[in-house]
């Protein structure tokens, strides 16, 4: 329909065709299909009225649906919000609810380890592409975490190489080393590839008793009995002490 605004007209989309001269809705610009075959016809139907239609018009459908649509999405993300917020007061009155201490605690009391890895990080030691490597810990800190285990129960240590594709055409590669210690745990460096293998280098270095290297039959016997793949690294790690200390293993 069209209204009549001063000596000017203005379409309007309604959903209906009541004669009701109050609308409600947002402006928008005329389609082309609009001016095309609504306008054009009126026009060439009533040649006095030609130029008098305003280049926007009122669309009236979508309005309300827009809003409902807004308040459908926007009552969950303020939901989720305040649950945020809750989790934040939360973890700030009890510190140990935080995922960070709660990982640290296969170790033993979350404080007490936490203090152990701060002394240590304090002091001097390597660090290689994020991963620290102090006297007793490998802790990786991340933008938004950190990941920390014992030196001692690193079991395992591979780089994943990811090939990307797009419509079947190589587009690069992702490079990511895989550090995992005898509670399952695995912490992930990502980088370029020689940062990578600059952090697998190190930790070689501190843990020569890893199994260094990936394979689908150790990938198997990792997950169907990782305590077997945990006993074959103690005692090779036993045995690199004790040649290192001159006692026989």
């Amino acid at each position: 329909m069209a209204l009549l605004l001063d000596e000017r007209f203005m379409i309007v989309k309604a959903q209906s065709d009541t004669q009701t001269t109050d609308y409600t809705g947002y402006l928008e610009a005329v389609p082309s299909d609009v001016r095309t075959e609504i306008i054009g016809d009126i026009e060439r139907a009533v040649p006095e009225v030609k130029g008098a239609f305003l280049p926007i018009m009122l669309n009236t459908e979508s309005f309300r649906g827009t809003g409902y649509v807004g308040l459908g999405l926007g009552i969950p993300l303020f939901g989720l919000c305040l649950w945020g917020l809750a989790r934040a007061i939360r973890r700030s009155n009890d510190p140990s609810t935080h995922p960070i201490l709660r990982a640290l605690g296969r170790f033993g009391p979350p404080d007490y380890v936490a203090s152990q890895i701060d002394a240590e990080m304090l002091a001097e030691h390597p660090t290689v592409g994020g991963v620290h490597l102090t006297p007793n810990w490998l802790v990786h800190a991340a933008s938004a975490s950190l990941s920390a285990t014992r030196i001692d129960d690193v079991v395992w240590a591979y780089k994943q190489v990811t090939q990307h594709r797009t419509n079947g055409i190589p587009t690069g590669k992702t490079y990511a080393a895989q550090i995992w210690d005898r509670h399952g745990v695995c912490i992930i460096v990502t980088g370029k590839e020689p940062v990578v293998n600059q952090a697998l280098e190190a930790v070689a270095q501190r843990s020569p008793w890893v199994l260094a290297g990936y394979s689908p039959e150790l990938e198997k016997t990792w997950k169907q009995n990782r305590a077997a793949v945990v006993d074959a690294v103690e005692q090779r790690r036993r045995q690199v002490l004790g040649q290192a200390q001159g006692v026989p293993a």
